[in-house]
């Protein structure tokens, strides 16, 4: 059976941490790799590459019209797969599957150090 670490954290603080991720790589240049990338890819295989190249293709390709409106959608999408993911992890619960689920918190080095401590006690 495999070791299942689950991570979780309050929904509203989720869709922050989705917001703060996606504005930080718009102002990194991500409508500019997706420009540079497509002059090796064509915009349908750009498209399968996940969330945040097919949207800003979709923009790139004048089928979304605004800046705002892609954002506002990729934000969408982004805020829906994660609540799948979710969704995919009690659903292998339900099935029996032990999920070992790490402390509702945002900070990054307590989750890491349950994570840890976890190993830690199942590997002995």
């Amino acid at each position: 059976m495999p070791f299942v670490i689950g991570n979780t954290i309050d929904r509203n603080q989720l869709r922050s941490n989705i917001e703060k991720r996606l504005f930080e790589r718009l102002d990194q240049g991500m409508i500019e790799e997706v420009e540079s990338l497509h002059k090796e890819f064509s915009w349908e295989r750009l498209e399968k590459l996940g969330l945040e190249y097919r949207y800003v293709s979709l923009f790139l390709e004048g089928k979304i019209q605004s800046k705002k409106e892609m954002t506002d959608e990729l934000y969408h999408a982004i805020c829906q797969f994660a609540k799948r993911q979710e969704t995919w992890f009690r659903g292998m619960e339900r099935k029996g599957v032990k999920i070992h689920w790490l402390p509702e918190e945002n900070n990054k080095q307590v989750k890491l150090n349950a994570a840890i401590d976890l190993l830690d006690s199942n590997l002995k």
